[in-house]
Parts: C-alpha cells; structure tokens; sequence
C-alpha cells in the first residue's frame, strides 16, 4: 500500500444567468413638455444567483433625467442602479422619471 493514497481535483463551476427586462413608459406617447416615466422589471430566470445586479438605463436624446429609483434596497445613482444578488425567480423594478 503506498503511504500518500489521497489526491485533490479542482472542478470549476460558472454560473448562468438569463435575465429577462421588461420596460415600459407611461404616458406611451409624450409631448415637449410632458414628463415621462419609465418602469423597467429585471427578472432573473436562472439557471443561477443573479450575483451584484447592476441595471444601466440611458434615456432617449432630449429628455431630461429627474430622478430614478428601485426597488428592494436597490440603490441609484444617475441612472446606473445596483441590487446585490438577485435570487432565480426574483424582480427588481427601476424606475426612470
């Protein structure tokens, strides 16, 4: 019997994630003058975690951003939104004024 009978493997494991968004705005049309909000639903589908979500929403030329927030401890800064990890089957909502 050989005195070192053990060994050690390493085995890499990447996670997969497919993140499904679903933007909306509201009024649909808008006019010079009107505001405009958009609701964006970031669904995360799985297989995986969902690790340090991070959700970027640019607006259309001639808009101005007033403000944005989210949703579950999300937090926001000049549209650019971080979440943490995001459960498979969980939302985060991010809405854009």
């Amino acid at each position: 019997q050989p005195a070192n009978n053990s060994g050690a493997t390493v085995t890499r494991v990447e996670d997969q994630v497919n993140l499904v968004v679903n933007k909306l705005s509201d009024p649909a049309q808008v006019y010079a003058g009107e505001v405009v909000t958009y609701t964006a639903v970031v669904t995360n589908a799985g297989p995986s975690l969902a690790r340090d979500l991070i959700v970027q929403d640019s607006l259309p030329a001639g808009l101005s951003l007033v403000r944005v927030t989210a949703s579950d401890g999300g937090v926001c800064t000049d549209g650019l939104c971080t979440f943490g990890d995001v459960a498979v089957g969980a939302t985060r909502t991010l809405t854009v004024v």
